[in-house]
């Protein structure tokens, strides 16, 4: 006797399941996303479209509620994941603005119209690596 091979599983998502398997960090990635795209739109002048709206309110929705249903964040994250602006960020890592705009894919960036922002924890994590293992090889001064 042979048996039937199950029939595969079909996963249903409706508008009120929330957004399975994320993160709350990846939930702010894809709104972060969705905001930018829908920013450009705005800024050239294209339509935007009913479905791009419909989601990010629906992934605004979301993060909203899992905020709400988790509490406040702890104090660690949240001193990691607040944004700071260039000029803090060459205080941090001891150097020049134009050296951290020149960083800025290493750091993770987000460019905000004509300003570059980075997360906080992402720039002392940098700093302290640097420290840690220079570029260079270090020499002393004779």
């Amino acid at each position: 006797m042979t048996a039937e091979p199950s029939a595969p599983s079909v996963v249903i998502l409706t508008t009120d399941h929330p957004a399975v398997g994320l993160s709350l960090k990846e939930l702010r990635d894809c709104r972060f996303a969705v905001a930018e795209q829908l920013h450009y739109r705005r800024r050239i002048g294209a339509p935007i479209p009913a479905w791009l709206r419909r989601l990010h309110d629906r992934l605004d929705a979301e993060l909203r509620a899992r905020m709400s249903a988790d509490g406040p964040e702890p104090e660690a994250a949240q001193q990691d994941s607040e944004m700071i602006g260039t000029p803090e960020a060459a205080t941090i890592l001891e150097c020049t603005a134009r050296h951290v705009r020149r960083l800025a894919a290493d750091l993770d960036g987000q460019r905000i119209g004509r300003e570059w922002i980075f997360h906080r924890g992402t720039v002392t994590e940098y700093a302290r690596a640097r420290k840690e293992h220079p570029p260079w090889p270090q020499t002393r001064a004779s």
